[in-house]
């Protein structure tokens, strides 16, 4: 039986190498995006903490600390701004990485279903080489006895 050759090896190799480079870019990306709503998170918890006056009721309100309070807010509203932005950003590469890392996987799928499928083709020759095989030897065998048989 001669050897298994896949003519679409290469190929599944190549976009295997794809896969790999594919996955790594989107592991990265989600680490960022994970950093980035982590940012978004830390901005909000902050512009809540700077919302809540240390004021009570029945005390004084101290207005340089409340126009304090209220700059410190306004400036933590547009650092929040800008990083939603950036998390807005990072989301969508990273969908596009995910669409990207999709179709790559899909397309070594393919290929190692192809693949599998030329392995069982491959294997079925064989049986069948092997059956036409014994199925010759057996014929010559019968066909010498039956010679035999005549003969005699």
């Amino acid at each position: 039986m001669k050897r298994f050759q896949f003519q679409l090896e290469k190929l599944l190799r190549y976009h295997q190498q794809r896969q790999k480079q594919a996955e790594l870019v989107l592991s990265r990306i989600a680490r960022e995006h994970e950093l980035a709503r982590a940012v978004v998170q830390d901005l909000e918890r902050q512009i809540e903490s700077a919302c809540r006056l240390p004021e009570r009721v029945g005390r004084m309100i101290v207005p340089a600390l409340r126009e304090q309070s209220l700059r410190h807010a306004q400036q933590l509203c547009e650092t929040l701004r800008g990083a939603q932005e950036s998390l807005k950003a990072v989301e969508r590469r990273f969908r596009e990485a995910q669409s990207q890392y999709t179709a790559v996987t899909q397309q070594v799928e393919a290929l190692l279903h192809l693949r599998s499928q030329r392995w069982q083709e491959h294997l079925d020759e064989g049986t069948r080489q092997q059956q036409i095989e014994l199925d010759d030897v057996v014929m010559k065998q019968w066909s010498r006895k039956s010679l035999a048989t005549d003969s005699a």
